[in-house]
């Protein structure tokens, strides 16, 4: 039920504002813009968008590190009443995330880099309580998550199938689990228009026919399903088992003008993108 900020005694509300995190704050000064208790005002840290900045908890959790010219880095406190509003962020080694939350609005940003990060489903749901946080609504969600030799406990895992790929529909997940397909429908993951993932061998490859076509047929008519193998093999034999994945429902795929809506599966080899095979959904 909703509690009328007004009917709140002036010491209770500054009681409220001392305990909120910055976030809090932000999100009580914007309800309530003026409103007499809230102060001191929460103080916006904007980035340029070309940035990068990197919390690496074997450095410390409690700082951005941002890359300055000639190799030089500079630390910048997360603490006191400062928000930060940044584009791209890389998070690193952490074993708590309340610091970055606190103090940062992930909904603004358009590049988020998990780097060696346990997700368990506390952390998860840390995470996305805060990137339900809308502080500009013309802004747009993050257009890219980047998951990297990350590990799961089982609801964590759970977590992200089911809700970080309906957020973000554009995800680069390396090495994404052996059984991702599997995981993924059973999750119904459904509607995306971009999936970019990677598999440290083309035995990744080896999934059910049926089971990969219905999956492509469960996302939206532009869906295009990048597969880049980051293993040194044999050409060869990876396009033997991309040819056996893609017989009898997949054609090679062919530039239209005008451009058509079609279900699109690229596979490309990690350290040499010249060996590249495109190939579409058949039918309507």
């Amino acid at each position: 039920m909703p509690f009328p900020l007004s009917s709140l005694p002036y010491g209770f509300r500054q009681r409220l504002r001392e305990l909120a995190t910055p976030v809090e704050a932000y999100q009580l000064q914007t309800a309530a813009p003026n409103f007499s208790g809230f102060q001191p005002l929460v103080m916006l840290n904007r980035s340029d968008y070309n940035n990068v900045y990197i919390v690496d908890g074997a450095v410390s959790d409690s700082h951005l590190i941002c890359g300055l010219k000639y190799s030089e880095k500079r630390l910048i406190p997360l603490s006191g009443d400062e928000l930060h509003i940044r584009q791209k962020l890389c998070l690193e080694n952490l074993k708590s995330i309340d610091k970055v939350l606190n103090h940062y609005f992930l909904s603004e940003c358009v590049r988020i880099h998990f780097n060696n990060v346990h997700i368990n489903s506390t952390f998860f749901k840390k995470l996305y309580s805060n990137l339900m946080i809308n502080c500009n609504p013309d802004t747009r969600r993050p257009s890219f998550f980047v998951i990297y030799h990350c590990t799961f406990d089982p609801e964590g895992l759970t977590a992200v199938y089911r809700t970080l790929l309906k957020y973000s529909q554009k995800i680069l997940w390396y090495p994404l689990p052996v059984d991702w397909l599997h995981n993924m429908m059973n999750e119904n993951v459904s509607g995306l228009e971009h999936l970019s993932v990677s598999f440290e061998s083309a035995e990744a490859l080896n999934v059910d026919k049926t089971l990969f076509l219905q999956f492509c047929l469960a996302q939206a008519t532009n869906f295009e399903f990048e597969i880049s193998i980051k293993f040194f093999e044999f050409k060869q034999s990876i396009k033997q088992r991309i040819d056996l994945l893609m017989s009898g429902n997949f054609t090679t795929f062919v530039e239209r003008c005008p451009v058509k809506s079609v279900r699109k599966v690229v596979f490309e080899m990690f350290f040499n993108s010249t060996d590249k095979w495109e190939y579409e959904l058949c039918g309507p």
